[in-house]
């Protein structure tokens, strides 16, 4: 999808979204532009609505939206400190800065401290009253890892039988590293028959019309599907 359309500005609006999102196992704040996301992946590769958002994402590659506001956020705070000091951005930075309050709840928090919050999430500490520059490059890994730790997560709730048939019998429970995400499948490339293609995702993510699956709808006891 286009980024410049769903995170458009995101770097003003969407960093509390980009808190929330990385905060949950989910990895989504229920945000508009969020569900759009995966609505148009799902339609991409034919499966139903129950298919886990986190094998969407791994199966096409695509990151969450979350990891992209809070890059745009955390550009823009490189972009403020490199100002001219006294500048108007600076001038605004330095009293979202003094109106960080932890006391409050996330949403009522201003902006340094909702980017602080989100990037707390991902394992990477911001300093509001020394302000450095984000590492990017270490951000862009912090938030692969914190990916892979919300499947697992989701994974460890239970009750999460498609989530648990993609990663133990598709992808592999050993293969599971940060490294996995960000890279399309390769047969959503090589298959051009849209049908054979979305027969292939359907399987991989479990969401197909076999008996396996067909039958917890009518719950049949699983050994029985």
């Amino acid at each position: 999808m286009v980024d410049s359309v769903l995170s458009h500005g995101a770097e003003v609006w969407g960093v509390q979204l980009a808190a929330k999102a990385a905060c949950c196992h989910r990895g989504s704040a229920g945000s508009a532009a969020e569900k759009l996301q995966l609505s148009y992946l799902r339609h991409l590769l034919g499966v139903r609505q129950s298919t886990p958002n986190a094998a969407l994402l791994a199966e096409t590659g695509e990151r969450p939206l979350w990891q992209r506001w809070l890059r745009r956020a955390a550009k823009l705070w490189n972009k403020t400190l490199e100002e001219r000091p006294g500048s108007l951005l600076q001038q605004a930075l330095l009293s979202s800065v003094q109106l960080a309050d932890g006391a409050h709840p996330l949403a009522q928090q201003s902006w340094a401290a909702q980017l602080a919050a989100g990037l707390a999430a991902v394992g990477m500490q911001l300093d509001l009253q020394q302000p450095a520059p984000v590492d990017l490059g270490e951000l862009g890994e912090a938030a692969q890892r914190r990916q892979l730790a919300q499947l697992q997560e989701a994974l460890a709730k239970g009750g999460a039988s498609r989530l648990e048939h993609y990663v133990h019998n598709v992808v592999g429970a050993l293969n599971l590293a940060p490294a996995m995400f960000g890279q399309r499948e390769t047969y959503l490339d090589a298959v051009r028959r849209r049908q054979d293609r979305e027969a292939l995702a359907q399987l991989r993510t479990g969401s197909h019309w076999g008996a396996e699956e067909t039958g917890r709808w009518t719950r049949r006891p699983r050994e029985q599907r």
